[in-house]
């Protein structure tokens, strides 16, 4: 990649960084919802970041296929942890042709210097 591609993704990131750790995950679920896998990437932080690379990267930046969709999403507020880091449940409907069903992802928020990054998403 060239230095001025570099320095242009670089600046996006930048961006699209989050300002509060609810813009995290709210930009997180909507680029799920959009299979934007630069967008998931972008608001990672730098450990989760290292681990996602190959994946996201192998399936050349979009996640998911035509089916299931994302058909809606609900965010909880689960409070912070003891080392000051946000949690998030957010519950996910997956829609298909023959029907729905649900999912649930346990997120966690943590600030990086002036901004907030997703550390970690589980089930």
């Amino acid at each position: 990649m060239g230095e001025s591609t570099e320095f242009r993704i670089n600046q996006l990131e930048r961006a699209l960084a989050p300002k509060d750790p609810m813009e995290a995950v709210t930009t997180w679920v909507k680029a799920v919802k959009d299979r934007s896998g630069a967008v998931q990437y972008a608001v990672l932080s730098p450990e989760l970041k290292k681990a996602m690379y190959s994946e996201l990267a192998g399936m050349n930046w979009v996640t998911g296929v035509s089916s299931p969709w994302v058909d809606s999403y609900k965010i909880t507020d689960l409070g912070r942890g003891e080392d000051g880091s946000y949690r998030y449940k957010v519950d996910i409907l997956w829609m298909t042709s023959a029907g729905s069903s649900t999912g649930e992802e346990y997120v966690t928020v943590k600030k990086y210097d002036e901004n907030f990054f997703i550390s970690s998403i589980g089930r």
